[in-house]
């Protein structure tokens, strides 16, 4: 998570004097490219985004892993799950079945009803 100094109250040099952090470490460390762990996470984030939309939004996380391993990327599904999490996306689920209980015969042509 890397800061902005415009956004925040305390200045730098105060935030590195209590953390007991270099000013030219803390600047080293910003200028730093992300890690190839930060990336993968990245580029996986933009896969599952786009299994979930063509699935208009159905799929859970066990499919959209079953999806990413048919194209040929492998994700564990705990990692699946977290960054579904972290993008917000959740699955619809299907309405449960209602089972309307009627009289016999009822609503059939040529019925006659019990007497």
């Amino acid at each position: 998570m890397r800061l902005d100094t415009e956004k925040y109250a305390y200045s730098v040099e105060f935030m590195c004097g209590r953390l007991g952090v270099s000013r030219s470490g803390y600047y080293d460390w910003r200028s730093c490219p992300e890690s190839a762990t930060a990336q993968r996470r990245e580029e996986l984030k933009l896969l599952i985004e786009k299994a979930f939309d063509l699935s208009d939004g159905t799929y859970g996380d066990r499919r959209i892993q079953a999806q990413l391993d048919r194209w040929g990327v492998t994700a564990g599904l705990e990692l699946v799950r977290r960054l579904m999490r972290e993008l917000g996306l959740v699955p619809c689920r299907p309405r449960p079945k209602r089972f309307i209980r009627r009289a016999w015969g009822l609503g059939r042509p040529g019925a006659q009803r019990p007497p």
